[in-house]
């Protein structure tokens, strides 16, 4: 896992939060075809590095065979095949892993970078939405 801070965090005040999860084909090659997420990485490095706040890049295990299977099914979205891709969802470890991290680097109150979801047991690592931030 990663962590970007720009800025001072404040428990007292709400800070920018981004939780990331990893994924090589839309991060390196800048795309948002098949993803499932209201920021791309790169919007989010901007948006924070104006704004000051914390990126958190959840690792995410892949292998060559997962991107080698979306460059496929792209390609045969491409010409009007049927396809279903398979959203990774984020589970109950992934929140509790990013929970912890932002917990660690003493974050309380977040202004979350997100589209608007109802996150359970947050605040059993002291941790707060009181804004999502949506791209515009």
């Amino acid at each position: 896992h990663y962590v970007m801070k720009r800025g001072v965090v404040n428990a007292d005040e709400p800070t920018l939060v981004r939780v990331h999860l990893q994924s090589t084909f839309n991060d390196v090659l800048l795309s948002d075809r098949g993803a499932d997420r209201s920021w791309s990485l790169h919007g989010a490095m901007k948006h924070i590095s104006n704004n000051n706040g914390v990126l958190v890049i959840l690792g995410k295990q892949e292998n060559p065979a997962d991107i080698e299977s979306m460059v496929k099914a792209f390609a045969a979205e491409d010409i009007g095949e049927s396809v279903n891709l398979r959203k990774f969802q984020g589970t109950s470890r992934t929140v509790g892993v990013g929970s912890q991290i932002l917990a660690d680097l003493g974050i309380q109150k977040m202004r979350l970078m997100s589209m608007p979801k109802k996150y359970h047991a947050l605040s059993g690592f002291h941790l707060e939405v009181v804004e999502y931030v949506e791209p515009k």
